[in-house]
């Protein structure tokens, strides 16, 4: 990205460091180059994965002020930090020279990159969350509580996929997300609860009625 912008992503990445997104910038790498991409359309080498990641989302990026009133204290704290990285990229987004001011005031357009990155990267198996990849395809597989497979990048930054048992034929291949005894992260990042987690959460609540809820 660096190589094509004449300095606009570099500034972008100087200022998300200094308003505390120091630990977001590969991801904000990430989120640029989807865009850039994006815009190619079908001139696109990634075109045909892009196409087949999904288009709704209903995790904290995409809730409404509505949502963020029913959720659990801990789901809003979590959400709320979600929803704080968003903004940070949109705002140093602006420094960005490689992407259009079509795709930087399409609010839509920013909320699937933003939840494509952030719902399909991860660190390689030593969990380095300074180096966090997106692979196509490779970003397909389901989140289980007991897993299946492992990633692995190899020195060449390759990614290299093993189960870590015997998988019977027509069975998903599952990977974690994150801790299946605090689904508080699985639903503010990825809009779901896992029904084979140990560990859920309720609210009880009394909300006044209106045109929302009713």
């Amino acid at each position: 990205l660096n190589a094509i912008s004449s300095g606009g992503v570099a500034a972008a990445v100087d200022q998300l460091g200094r308003i505390g997104g120091q630990n977001s910038i590969a991801d904000f790498y990430l989120f640029v180059k989807l865009l850039v991409e994006y815009e190619q359309q079908e001139n696109s080498p990634f075109a045909p994965w892009l196409d087949s990641l999904p288009r709704l989302y209903y995790n904290s990026v995409s809730m409404t002020d509505f949502c963020y009133e029913c959720l659990p204290p801990l789901v809003f704290s979590l959400s709320r930090l979600e929803r704080v990285k968003f903004d940070n990229f949109r705002e140093v987004l602006k420094k960005v020279d490689v992407v259009s001011d079509y795709s930087k005031n399409n609010m839509e357009v920013l909320k699937w990159a933003f939840n494509s990155v952030y719902t399909r990267a991860y660190a390689d198996k030593d969990g380095q969350g300074s180096d966090v990849t997106v692979t196509p395809v490779g970003d397909m597989f389901n989140h289980g509580t007991e897993t299946d497979i492992e990633v692995y990048f190899d020195e060449g930054k390759n990614a290299m996929v093993y189960t870590t048992r015997d998988v019977p034929a027509n069975s998903p291949l599952r990977i974690s997300y994150g801790c299946p005894t605090n689904p508080s992260f699985l639903f503010a990042r990825y809009g779901f609860l896992d029904e084979t987690s140990p560990a859920t959460f309720c609210k009880m609540m009394d909300i006044p009625k209106t045109p929302e809820n009713v």
